[in-house]
Order: structure tokens, then sequence, then C-alpha cells
């Protein structure tokens, strides 16, 4: 893809509580920051789901939504707020990066620029699985530093 190019993003918000409806993951919060980043990054936005809901699957229907939009409206980036706001588990996060990066679609989190950073073309040249054997040991990096940083 050519990175002149204008990338193509469909937008994703998650609150799993409450708390987190009215806290700084409240939708209206994640929203306008990731809206704030693609401006930034000059990335148009193609779509946008949000949903209430616990993050310990995949199979919920605003994930589902969202994952079809972004292959729908040919999007190059699913975009996050963070991480968990795919789901809680990392393991969770690698099976949603293969299916999406399987159908042409890249997860960016804004929290965690440098997750699946490793740029998709490089991984052409590895075995495929060395390629999972690095998506997972920056996965399990990023999983360490998130929750040394929490409370």
């Amino acid at each position: 893809m050519d990175s002149n190019k204008s990338k193509r993003v469909v937008v994703y918000c998650r609150v799993a509580t409450q708390a987190q409806l009215d806290g700084d993951h409240a939708l209206e919060a994640q929203s306008a920051r990731l809206h704030e980043q693609a401006e930034r990054l000059g990335y148009e936005i193609v779509g946008e789901v949000s949903e209430y809901e616990k993050g310990t699957t995949l199979d919920r229907d605003g994930w589902k939504r969202a994952c079809q939009e972004a292959v729908e409206q040919k999007a190059d980036i699913l975009l996050v707020a963070d991480l968990t706001r795919i789901a809680r588990e990392p393991i969770l996060w690698m099976q949603a990066l293969r299916e999406l990066s399987g159908k042409g679609v890249w997860i960016q989190s804004a929290a965690e620029p440098d997750a699946f950073q490793i740029n998709p073309l490089f991984h052409l040249w590895l075995p495929p699985g060395i390629q999972w054997q690095l998506a997972l040991h920056e996965l399990w990096q990023t999983y360490r530093r998130n929750n040394e940083n929490s409370d």
C-alpha cells in the first residue's frame, strides 16, 4: 500500500461496565480520542462501531459488526483506543489480528502504537511459525507493560 495514500479506518469502541460508561473509557471519550488520532494521522474514517459488552470473547455482536464493516468498507485499519477494547486476553488479540489481517485489515491501538507494528510485508518473507512468534512476543511485551502501569 502506498504510504502517501490516506488509510481507510473503522473506529471500534467498547465498554464493559457502568463505571467505564462514565469514566475515561466512556464510548464518547474513546470515539473522540480515535477521531482526533485519525485526523492527526490523515486517516479517512469509513465506519464506526460502539458496544457495551464484556471483552471475554470475540463472539460479540459489536465486534463482529466492526470486523464486517472493516472488510465491507475495504478499510486498511481497525482503530481501537487500546488493545483491551478488543478483548481482555492477549491470545484473543492474536486471534483478532490473524482473522482481520487475513482479510487485509490491520489493527492499530492508540494507546499502544508499537503493538502490531511489524510491517505486514516483512512477514511475507518469514515462515508462518516465525511470523506468529514475533507477533505473540510483541503482544506479550505490550500486555506486561500495561499490567506494570495499571493500578
